[in-house]
C-alpha cells in the first residue's frame, strides 16, 4: 500500500479517532475504486486520500486496520451523511473570513459582435464601460484586494469589444504595484496581432475560453456574427493558432445539443489533426443547459440522459485525439468551501456602469453596490449562500461531500444518474491523472494549484 495524496489533516481532525463496529465492517460510500497498471487506486471523497493498493490489498480491504483508522472502511452501522454535515459546520467554523478581494470578473461591455440563439443576456441593454469606471474599477480593486495578487476573468458580452477598458485596468494596477494574472470568456473573433501582444504582455492573460459550435457551416449558422463577408469560423479558428503559438492557454468549449451533437464529433477531428502536439490546447464538450425549475427537469431525464450519452462519446474522441480537458483533472486537497464566484466572499463582479455583484447570470438585477460608493447591499449577498434541497439520493451518493449546490443557481443541473456517472467519470479520471504525475513526480505545490485554478475556472 502506498499513500499518493495524503488524507486532509483539518478533516481528520474533525473526524477524530475512528470508531469499532459492533456488527461488522463495509467500505465507506465516498470511497471510490479505479484499477491502473500498478494496482488499484482508492480515493476517499470525504478525506480526500488517495491509495494505491495491490490487488490483494483490495480484496482483503474490509479487514485492513490503516483502512479503519483512515475511514475507507467504517462500521456498517455508520451514517456517513451525518458525518459530512458535522464535517462541513465544525469546517465553517474554522475558516478564517477573507480578507480582500482577489477574484474579480469585469464585464467590458454587454455588447457583442456574435448573435447566439442560445445567449442568455439576449434581450438586455448593450453597454460599453467608460474610461472613467474601468480607473473607478482599478482603484476599486487597489482599495479591496488587501496587498494580494489578483485574479481577472475578461467577460461580456465580448471583452475584446471594449478593449481599452482592459488596457486602462491593466495600467492603472501596475502602476500601482498590484500583481495581477487575467483569464477570458471571448468569442475568440477579434484577437488579432496586436492584441495578441497586448494580452501577453500587458494584460497578463494566462488562457482564454473560447466556444466553438460546429465545424465551418454550423459555427457560422449558430454564432450568427455581424459580419457580412468571409468566414467566420475561419477566422476564429486563426486567431487560436495565433494564441498557442503566443503561449496563451485556449479552452475551446464545444457547447452540446441535439441538433449539433454529430457536427462536433467531425469538429473533434479537425481539431486533433491542425492543433496535434498543442499542449496548451483544451478541449471540453458541455451540455447546454436552461433555466427550467429542477422538478422539470427531473421530469425529463430521459431528455438529459441522451445529451449526456451524446457529451460522453464526444469526450471518449477528445481523450483518444490528446485534446479533452479532462486529462488534466486533478483531485481538491480540501472539500470545497463554497461553490462558485457568487457565494466567494472573495469575488466580485464589474458590471460595465459600476455595479457590482457576485453572478454575471443576475447582474442587471442583483447588485450589492457601486465601485464609487462604500454602501453595500447586506443581505442579496447571504441570499447566494443558500443551498439547494436535498434529495433522497443524497445519502448514498459518493459524491456528496464534494457537491455544494446553490439554490438561487440558474445552472439547475438536474441531480439524476446520467449527473453522478458524470461525476464519477471526471472522478476516476482525476484519480488516473494523479496517480500518472506521482509515478513521474518533480510536481511544484504552484503547479498543482494552478492547474486547479484554472480547471475550475474554465468549468
Amino acid at each position: 500500500m502506498e499513500q499518493i495524496i495524503r488524507a486532509n489533516q483539518t478533516i481528520m481532525e474533525i473526524l477524530g479517532k475512528a470508531k469499532r463496529g459492533s456488527s461488522g465492517y463495509r467500505m465507506i460510500r465516498y470511497c471510490m475504486a479505479q484499477q491502473v497498471e500498478d494496482g488499484v487506486l482508492l480515493f476517499n471523497v470525504l478525506t480526500r486520500e488517495l491509495l494505491l493498493l495491490t490487488r490483494e490489498e483490495y480484496a482483503a480491504a474490509v479487514e485492513s486496520e490503516y483502512l479503519r483508522d483512515h475511514w475507507f472502511v467504517v462500521p456498517e452501522e455508520t451514517d456517513e451523511k451525518k458525518m459530512v454535515g458535522l464535517v462541513r459546520w465544525i469546517h465553517k467554523t474554522m475558516r478564517k473570513e477573507s480578507k480582500g478581494i482577489t477574484d474579480y470578473t469585469i464585464l467590458t461591455t454587454t455588447d457583442c459582435n456574435a448573435r447566439c440563439f442560445y445567449c442568455y443576456e439576449l434581450g438586455r441593454s448593450r453597454i460599453p464601460m467608460s474610461d472613467e469606471t474601468a480607473l473607478q474599477t482599478a482603484d476599486f480593486i487597489i482599495a479591496n484586494c488587501g496587498g494580494k495578487d489578483v485574479a481577472i476573468d475578461w467577460f461580456g458580452g465580448e471583452p475584446l469589444y471594449n478593449y481599452r477598458a482592459i488596457d486602462l485596468i491593466c495600467d492603472r494596477l501596475r502602476e500601482n504595484g498590484v500583481a495581477f494574472r487575467s483569464s477570458m470568456i471571448s468569442n475568440g473573433y477579434l484577437f488579432n496581432d496586436e492584441l495578441v501582444q497586448k494580452a501577453v504582455e500587458s494584460w497578463k492573460l494566462k488562457w482564454v475560453q473560447i466556444t466553438l459550435d460546429g465545424t465551418e457551416e454550423v459555427y457560422n449558422r449558430y454564432k450568427a456574427f455581424i459580419y457580412r463577408e468571409g468566414s467566420a469560423y475561419r477566422v476564429v479558428t486563426g486567431n487560436i493558432a495565433r494564441l498557442l503559438d503566443a503561449g496563451i492557454m485556449v479552452i475551446i468549449r464545444l457547447n452540446v445539443d441535439f441538433r449539433n451533437a454529430e457536427d462536433l464529433a467531425a469538429l473533434c477531428g479537425e481539431l486533433s489533426a491542425r492543433f496535434a502536439g498543442k499542449s496548451n490546447l483544451k478541449v471540453y464538450p458541455h451540455v447546454i443547459v436552461d433555466n427550467k425549475s429542477p422538478e422539470a427537469q427531473r421530469s425529463d431525464l430521459e431528455t438529459w440522459e441522451q445529451l449526456r450519452q451524446l457529451q460522453y462519446r464526444l469526450e471518449d474522441k477528445l481523450i483518444a485525439g490528446g485534446l479533452c480537458l479532462i486529462n488534466d483533472r486533478r483531485l481538491k486537497r480540501e472539500l470545497p468551501g463554497n461553490c462558485c464566484m457568487a457565494d466567494n466572499e472573495s469575488a466580485m463582479t464589474v458590471m460595465p456602469d459600476g455595479q457590482i455583484g457576485r453572478c454575471v447570470h443576475f447582474s442587471d438585477s442583483e447588485s450589492v453596490g457601486r465601485i464609487d460608493s462604500t454602501q453595500r447591499d447586506q443581505v442579496l449577498p447571504e441570499s447566494w449562500k443558500e443551498r439547494r434541497e436535498e434529495f433522497a439520493e443524497c445519502a448514498g451518493c459518493f459524491y456528496y461531500p464534494e457537491c455544494l449546490r446553490l439554490k438561487k443557481c440558474p445552472n439547475k443541473t438536474p441531480c439524476d444518474d446520467a449527473e453522478r456517472v458524470k461525476n464519477r467519470r471526471h472522478v476516476e479520471q482525476a484519480m488516473i491523472n494523479e496517480f500518472h504525475q506521482w509515478k513521474k513526480g518533480a510536481e511544484t505545490e504552484k503547479e498543482r494549484a494552478m492547474n486547479l485554478e484554472w480547471i475550475a475556472r474554465a468549468e
